[in-house]
């Protein structure tokens, strides 16, 4: 998986991917099936990553946020429940 420019390049195989035990696999209502495969596919902490370090901390990651200017991390990202979330732009 690549992130240029701003645009997720992700190439879909055929067949079936192995994914890992414990990594929920996300249902979003009204989605084609091209979607559901993506949302299946991709990491959201690699994708995060490519922008922001992130450092783990029990089941969540966290790191600065990338919409604002901070010091101290407030923005979480959760692989488990597939989300991200920044305190400070609440």
């Amino acid at each position: 998986m690549r992130l240029k420019a701003g645009v997720l390049d992700i190439t879909l195989m055929t067949g079936t991917m192995d994914i890992p035990k414990g990594v929920p696999r996300p249902v979003v209502k009204g989605s084609s099936p091209v979607v559901q495969e993506i949302l299946q596919r991709v990491s959201l902490v690699e994708v995060v990553q490519e922008f922001v370090p992130l450092t783990k901390r029990g089941r969540t990651w966290w790191g600065l946020c990338p919409f604002h200017s901070e010091k101290t991390p407030s923005f979480t990202v959760s692989e488990e429940k597939r989300f991200y979330y920044c305190f400070g732009c609440q």
